[in-house]
């Protein structure tokens, strides 16, 4: 008979860095009134970062435990802006450095494997948006995250991610077109070994309408390379297009088509 149990916790402490009232009134001016450069000011953070788990197995007289602890002090900043105007270009950003260690270890029939590791965290998300109050626009973000990830018993992974994106739209009455195109890179590391998934798409969404009909045109890419404890690099290549109409016909518009 086999039994597990798990439990996770973790503990965040923000403390909060307070601005002056007078500067904070200086923030508070006209929003739509042009400037070359409008940027908030920058709210702080510190706190500190804990996660465990433990977790055991037993069954046929043998027994197994797993357990895993990171501590990671940082420091949080979050702003926004914009250049010119709001309208023009805004723009967005989040992010947390710090620095922590990890240990990880699994205990199994006497037999011991540990992981200890010391290293830096950075989480971040920025955004920039290009005429957001248009109906043509563009927003761009980068981002960068560390997580992480069990997929099963005894198998916990340290996942840091790298992800780029853009996405570009056009809409009026009659058309509306959509694309975006974007890059992640997730590296995995654990006690049973390492990980590494490229992926690179690009994605475009188009709609004409007619007064009494709709087109539709869609077309998907997708490259993923794919390494495990680097071995020999996996590559695949996904293509798809999709084309739909739809048509009403009749005095009553009681007739229907679609292809």
């Amino acid at each position: 008979m086999i039994i597990r149990h798990s439990r996770r916790f973790m503990l965040w402490l923000p403390v909060m860095v307070s601005t002056l009232a007078a500067l904070a009134a200086t923030a508070q001016e006209d929003e739509l009134e042009p400037r070359w450069l409008r940027l908030e000011i920058p709210e702080t953070s510190v706190g500190m970062e804990v996660e465990g788990l433990t977790e055991t197995e037993s069954g046929g007289g043998l027994n197994s435990k797993h357990d895993q602890l990171s501590l990671v002090p940082d420091v949080g900043l979050q702003t926004r802006g914009s250049i010119y105007h709001p309208d023009l270009i805004s723009f967005d950003f989040n992010g947390e450095f710090g620095w922590g260690w990890i240990s990880d270890s699994v205990n199994s029939s006497g037999s011991v494997t540990t992981r200890n590791e010391n290293d830096t965290l950075l989480r971040y998300l920025a955004q920039v948006s290009i005429l957001p109050a248009k109906p043509y626009n563009a927003t761009f973000s980068d981002a960068q995250d560390h997580t992480y990830r069990t997929y099963d018993a005894f198998d916990s992974y340290t996942v840091d991610s790298t992800r780029d994106s853009g996405r570009f739209g056009w809409v009026t009455p009659a058309l509306e077109l959509n694309a975006e195109m974007g890059y992640r890179d997730d590296n995995s590391t654990g006690l049973n070994g390492s990980s590494e998934v490229v992926e690179t798409y690009l994605d475009f969404y188009g709609t004409q309408k007619r007064q009494n009909a709709l087109s539709t045109l869609t077309y998907r890419y997708d490259q993923f390379d794919n390494t495990i404890n680097s071995s020999n690099r996996q590559n695949s290549v996904f293509n798809s297009v999709g084309l739909s109409d739809s048509e009403t016909f009749g005095s009553r518009q009681q007739i229907n088509a679609s292809t």
